[in-house]
């Protein structure tokens, strides 16, 4: 498993035999993702009509719980995984899952070459940031506005927060919404909108993490 700023110790954890609901897996769409789409529908009304279809991208996406939830709300969703395990329990888990009206493309391989077609309208970034090592963040932010169509919208979970432990110490690497706006700015990305949830909301089993979603748009 080899790419830009990517760790082995996720496809460690997943060759172990990773459960539902366990570490770093929610078992379910993330509560962040429901509650920032609920919102930015309402703002942002190009995102509530997905006829026809729309294109949503989730990098790392695991067992694809957010895919799947992007898909009933009519996407087409891609979920990307670099760990050929995850992507395995990720086609595994969706076979049991009740008809929706969109889609969910699993694919495995690396987010920063990947072939991935035509820019999408949505990418939700849910703790990949912070999954890669430190180094490969700026390519990361140049990759997310190549894969953005013009009038897209970026919602970045930013997670975790936490003065627990240091920004370098990791992964997963600390995360702060002035870091996260700072990279996206630099390639293009600006900030429309902060949503501060409660600690723990992304991950209950991890109350003491704070988090964010921010919403980025590409600068006119």
């Amino acid at each position: 498993m080899s790419s830009v700023g990517a760790s082995p110790h996720w496809e460690s954890m997943w060759s172990k035999g990773l459960q539902p609901k366990s570490s770093f897996d929610n078992g379910e769409p993330s509560p962040a993702l429901i509650l920032s789409m609920s919102e930015i529908q309402e703002t942002l009304p190009t995102l509530a009509s997905t006829s026809p279809k729309k294109r949503a991208l989730i990098p790392g996406a695991g067992r694809a719980y957010d895919a799947y939830y992007l898909a009933s709300l009519g996407y087409s969703s891609f979920a990307v995984d670099l760990s050929p395990t995850a992507c395995h329990e990720a086609r595994k888990w969706l076979a049991l899952q009740p008809s929706v009206p969109g889609t969910v493309t699993v694919l495995e391989g690396d987010f920063f070459t990947l072939d991935l077609g035509p820019p999408f309208d949505l990418i939700w970034d849910c703790t990949f940031l912070c999954a890669i090592d430190i180094p490969a963040r700026g390519i990361w932010a140049r990759r997310t506005s190549e894969l953005l169509d013009s009038e897209g919208v970026l919602l970045s979970l930013v997670f975790p927060i936490t003065d627990s432990k240091p920004e370098t110490v990791g992964p997963p690497y600390p995360l702060t919404v002035s870091l996260v706006e700072g990279l996206l700015l630099n390639e293009g990305l600006r900030s429309v909108g902060i949503r501060e949830y409660p600690k723990g909301t992304h991950m209950p089993r991890m109350p003491h993490f704070g988090n964010a979603v921010v919403t980025f748009k590409k600068s006119k």
